[in-house]
């Protein structure tokens, strides 16, 4: 008999991987018009409690309500986790390169 899974919610400490500068990130998204399109707010990068290995921010559009969060992983692609707003895991991408990482998200934010 196949085990049934407890869902949980979204244990950021545990997801955490190695150090990025979010604020480069954050730059670059607010320059993206894109970016506005999903409501995007509330960019958290708590260095107190996640020093530089988290990235996360609201979204708000009619297909997806929940939150983003960026992590990089150890082979420089980064790992996108979309929660609801209780912090539940929707959907993960986890090998997504810098180059991608703006339509890998407006992929997911505008479609689901």
């Amino acid at each position: 008999m196949e085990e049934i899974k407890k869902i949980e919610p979204l244990n950021l400490k545990a997801i955490q991987q190695r150090d990025f500068n979010a604020d480069e990130i954050v730059q670059t998204f607010k320059r993206n018009m894109v970016v506005w399109n999903w409501w995007a707010h509330d960019f958290v990068k708590d260095k107190d409690e996640f020093g530089d290995t988290l990235l996360m921010f609201k979204v708000n559009w009619a297909k997806f309500k929940g939150s983003v969060c960026i992590t990089l992983n150890y082979n420089d692609s980064f790992h996108i986790y979309f929660v609801d707003k209780r912090c539940m895991l929707k959907w993960e991408e986890p090998e997504v390169y810098v180059e991608t990482l703006l339509n890998t998200i407006d992929k997911f934010v505008e479609t689901n």
